[in-house]
């Protein structure tokens, strides 16, 4: 669409009136770029007549034209909690809402001509009404906006690079560091929007989208080497006495978890018990919003499945808190009220899968008395995994294979009736040799380069392995069941 049809075009749209906006400028150096921010300068920001921002969150309207890749923002877990910009109606967003001459081929005829009539946000000249559009001729035109949920505020940055400016940079993707730093910019503010009550649980924890949807997710958790060690020898030692441990709820039958808020000055103390046992993430890589708060108490609580426990904790929620200077900064609030998630301890249900059904056999047309674990005729051990062999994600041997027993059925297991569904499916379960040393029981003949277990002894040979769910989570299951097989048959190496 060239110059003059644009002119035509903002002749016939109403002009809606909003908020007064603020400015900053920063300018680089390159005439085209001095020329075309000259005529930016005097651009303004408003809303329009299809939007009221008192009724919405201006982290609603954080987008993105562009990823950026530069450390300070890629690498920032909590860089713009808000942001959205993964997708290319993400990318787009503001170029639809502002560019009068964007045509999207799937938007509805009737959906486009009501964007021009009622537009939610207005970018022009002051003076001479003239839209965004008229600097396309000369710059590439980007955009990210960034919000404050505290004072209701809404920042737009509009990026301008220059089309005959370096080739080299503008060759380069529009996520390189160097091409971003290149670009000019120029930000505006909208004020008048929602503010968000840190003092209400729902404002912190529900989506500013849709107010019936959790912005909560679980976080990941997972059992310690001395849990571990509790759960294979069914026993812990609590103040010098040796008790035992048959179940999940025996370890806050005990006090080996905390099973009480903490008070004050207990709060440390308590917490560090729970590390020592239990490994959970701060963070969740997948949600921005949340850190679980370690200086207030966490602990756990027992529920109608001995092996399920309820994992209680506070958070901190990330609030988009932006301004001119520093436009991507947030705040970390407290939220009042514990939220919780739960976690299954599967140890003892795999522990039965794995002595039921687990084994080692040899492979079809495979004669074990010619192989040993050490010597010219050893066993071939690959550390590798391998697409085409079954239960091979730490390696496998070419003359014997690591497998469930098809013939046993998990239905048939003793304690059956009380697995979850989600156990009772054979495909979920994830078998694995073993070859850190870490995880076998102790021989001073071990090595974390294969799955062997001290020598062999006479015609036999030990091997590690392990048995898992997968996926596993914390509600699924968080268990890993280390254990051993013992294969007989093999030739005997008078080298052992």
């Amino acid at each position: 669409m060239n110059k003059k049809i644009l002119l035509g075009c903002i002749g016939s749209l109403t002009i809606a009136t909003g908020f007064v906006v603020g400015v900053t400028l920063i300018s680089r150096s390159t005439k085209k770029q001095v020329h075309v921010n000259d005529q930016i300068a005097t651009y303004e920001f408003k809303a329009g007549e299809g939007l009221n921002p008192s009724e919405h969150f201006a982290s609603e309207f954080s987008f993105a034209s562009y990823y950026d890749s530069r450390p300070t923002y890629s690498s920032n877990l909590r860089f713009q909690p808000d942001l959205r910009n993964s997708s290319s109606r993400d990318n787009q967003f503001w170029a639809y809402q502002l560019e009068i001459s964007y045509n999207n081929e799937k938007s509805d005829v009737e959906e486009y001509k009501q964007r021009q009539e009622k537009p939610k946000f207005i970018l022009r000249d002051k003076f001479t009404k003239a839209p965004i559009d008229l600097l396309k001729k000369d710059a590439n035109i980007y955009y990210h906006s960034y919000a404050n949920d505290l004072t209701g505020e809404l920042i737009l940055n509009v990026l301008i690079e220059d089309k005959k400016g370096d080739k080299k940079i503008l060759e380069k993707s529009t996520s390189d560091a160097k091409r971003i730093d290149s670009w000019a910019s120029k930000k505006f503010i909208i004020s008048g929007f929602k503010k968000t009550n840190v003092q209400s649980n729902s404002d912190l924890t529900k989506s500013f989208i849709d107010p019936n949807q959790s912005l909560l997710s679980t976080f990941y958790v997972s059992e310690s080497n001395s849990l571990r060690k509790i759960f294979q020898e069914q026993k812990a030692k609590v103040n010098d006495k040796e008790v035992r441990i048959n179940n999940a709820n025996d370890l806050l039958t005990n006090n080996i978890l905390p099973s009480q808020e903490a008070k004050n000055e207990e709060i440390d103390k308590q917490n560090q018990q729970l590390k020592n046992y239990l490994i959970v993430s701060t963070n969740n890589q997948s949600n921005k919003y949340f850190e679980i708060d370690w200086t207030r108490p966490v602990w756990l609580s027992k529920t109608d499945n001995e092996n399920k426990l309820q994992l209680n904790y506070y958070l901190k929620r990330f609030v988009s808190a932006g301004n001119l200077k520093v436009p991507w900064k947030y705040e970390k609030i407290d939220v009042a009220q514990p939220q919780s998630q739960y976690v299954y301890f599967n140890y003892f249900n795999l522990k039965q899968v794995a002595e039921k059904m687990v084994q080692i056999i040899g492979k079809p047309n495979i004669d074990l008395k010619q192989y040993s674990q050490s010597g010219e005729n050893s066993l071939t051990f690959t550390k590798n995994s391998s697409y085409n062999i079954p239960n091979s994600s730490n390696g496998y041997f070419d003359q014997i294979e690591l497998k469930m027993n098809e013939s046993v059925k998990l239905s048939s297991i003793d304690n059956a009736k009380k697995f979850t569904h989600h156990e009772l499916n054979i495909n979920n379960y994830k078998l694995a040799f073993v070859t850190d040393k870490t995880y076998k029981p102790n021989n001073e003949f071990n090595t974390s380069n294969d799955p062997y277990v001290g020598k062999q002894n006479g015609d036999k040979i030990t091997f590690a392995y392990s048995l898992k769910l997968d996926p596993s989570s914390s509600e699924l299951g968080i268990s890993t069941y280390y254990g051993t097989l013992t294969l007989e048959g093999f030739k005997t190496n008078t080298e052992q």
